[in-house]
């Protein structure tokens, strides 16, 4: 339930922000900082999965599983910084918003697929106990 939540308020503020950003940098910060909304866009869409994933982290901690995700956290990090030393000099800011938001699409990602692996698992191993 936390997933529909988080993710549908992610959604429904990016698709908000999508939508609007341009008026919003222009009256906010003048169109001077327009083509700051291209990066914008990059941004929210690693929010949008941040925000419908956050569950995952406590509850690899509640598994008995917070290396797991320090150990994301860390290969993350690396990958984010190898990508910004890549396209930065290449794409400008957008070389930064880009690993940035596929840094949070991927490390959330991961998190909750090992949520579902430990918990499928546990679900098995849980089974055949009851059998036993």
């Amino acid at each position: 339930q936390g997933f529909r939540l988080a993710g549908g308020y992610a959604l429904l503020s990016s698709l908000g922000l999508a939508l609007f950003g341009r008026f919003f940098i222009g009256i906010l910060y003048t169109g001077r900082y327009l083509p700051a909304y291209d990066g914008l866009l990059i941004l929210l869409a690693g929010l949008v999965v941040a925000n419908a994933l956050y569950w995952a982290r406590p509850a690899l901690l509640s598994l008995g599983k917070p290396q797991y995700a320090t150990s994301v956290n860390i290969l993350i990090a690396f990958l984010k910084l190898i990508g910004a030393v890549i396209l930065l000099p290449r794409l400008g800011y957008l070389g930064a918003a880009v690993p940035r938001a596929a840094g949070d699409i991927l490390g959330n990602s991961l998190l909750a697929l090992k949520v579902r692996s430990e918990t499928n698992r546990r679900e098995r191993h849980d089974r055949s106990m009851d059998r036993a």
